[in-house]
């Protein structure tokens, strides 16, 4: 589909600028130019759900074809499980939207930064080629991914990780290897190349 048109709704800016370049890397070459993507985030989960059915109204107002709603599946901070991903699903999935667009619910478990863990690249760079850190083969079990990430940018000198790299790892990250080892990544990625058929 040429003039694709997708809009993410993402817990904050940091998410949304990572899957815009995830989406602009899978569709590269599928269709005939680069789709017009817009992201709409807010501060956190709660006015993520508060804010999608009206995010999404715009999104169909000015002609998208698709949204994606990512989410974060949190931890019961006293217990230290994951809350229910089912009900988190359901909740997300009760939001009204509009008949002209297609939706993807996107739940990286625990976060997207998890996504990062399956690529010794992304590692060793974090790691200044320093570490003998491994990938993970499944990164969606690890326990705080995002303060791991810190943590190893901060084995080697002063920690220089954040979120506003999610971007530029994105650009980087092995989608392949990704996909295989992440089942939130590989469910985006099946939607994406569904909207270039």
């Amino acid at each position: 589909m040429s003039n694709l048109r997708i809009g993410i709704l993402a817990e904050d800016a940091t998410d949304s600028d990572a899957i815009k370049v995830i989406i602009q890397r899978l569709v590269a070459n599928k269709i005939s130019q680069m789709p017009k993507i817009r992201e709409r985030s807010d501060g956190g989960c709660g006015n993520l759900r508060k804010k999608a059915k009206v995010w999404m109204q715009e999104f169909s107002d000015k002609g998208y074809d698709a949204v994606i709603l990512l989410h974060d599946l949190d931890r019961w901070k006293e217990l230290g499980v994951h809350k229910d991903r089912e009900s988190l699903y359901q909740k997300l999935a009760n939001i009204p939207v509009p008949s002209n667009i297609k939706q993807f619910i996107c739940i990286p478990i625990e976060e997207l930064e998890a996504w990062f863990w399956c690529d010794q690249n992304i590692i060793d760079k974090l790691a200044r080629g320093k570490s003998k850190e491994k990938p993970h083969s499944s990164p969606h079990k690890i326990v705080k991914p995002k303060e791991k990430l810190i943590e190893l940018s901060g084995k080697y000198g002063r920690p220089f990780y954040d979120t506003n790299m999610n971007k530029e790892l994105a650009a980087i990250l092995d989608l392949e290897l990704c996909s295989q080892t992440c089942p939130a990544f590989q469910g985006l990625k099946d939607f994406i190349l569904s909207l270039c058929i």
